[in-house]
């Protein structure tokens, strides 16, 4: 897949070089890209077709991943918040995925309810009032 112009030269993506990426190689610092939802709806789309031939609409696409990029968004705004007090990165993060993954009083996960859109912005705010006293 051609990437353009990406860090100033042209860039490409294997689909055979696929496999796991340290989580020390996806620090902010060291990125030299990040792609918009869109754009990773298009990696999306062009690697389905790439492997069965079938053009998924990239709609169809943000619909599924939608509670995916709400909850990365959660961790982000929650890791930068927690860093102003000085606590250290991968704390942060593991106590995200604490929070997150715990059952809220519907008995369910935060993680699960991320799916449904209408819990979305309760989700967002009982995390704010959880890291305002916390």
């Amino acid at each position: 897949m051609p990437l353009p112009e990406l860090a100033g030269e042209h860039q490409a993506a294997r689909f055979e070089d696929m496999g796991l990426v340290e989580s020390a190689s996806l620090l902010p610092e060291r990125r030299i890209a990040c792609l918009s939802p869109y754009g990773i709806h298009l990696l999306q789309q062009r690697f389905i077709w790439y492997l069965t031939r079938f053009l998924v609409p990239t709609h169809r696409l943000a619909e599924a991943t939608e509670a995916v990029f709400e909850e990365a968004e959660l961790e982000e705004e929650w890791v930068s918040r927690v860093a102003e007090r000085g606590a250290a990165r991968h704390a942060s993060v593991e106590a995200f995925h604490q929070w997150i993954r715990s059952p809220d009083q519907s008995g369910s996960s935060r993680q699960e309810r991320l799916a449904d859109p209408q819990h979305r912005a309760g989700i967002r705010r009982a995390m704010r009032q959880h890291l305002a006293h916390s």
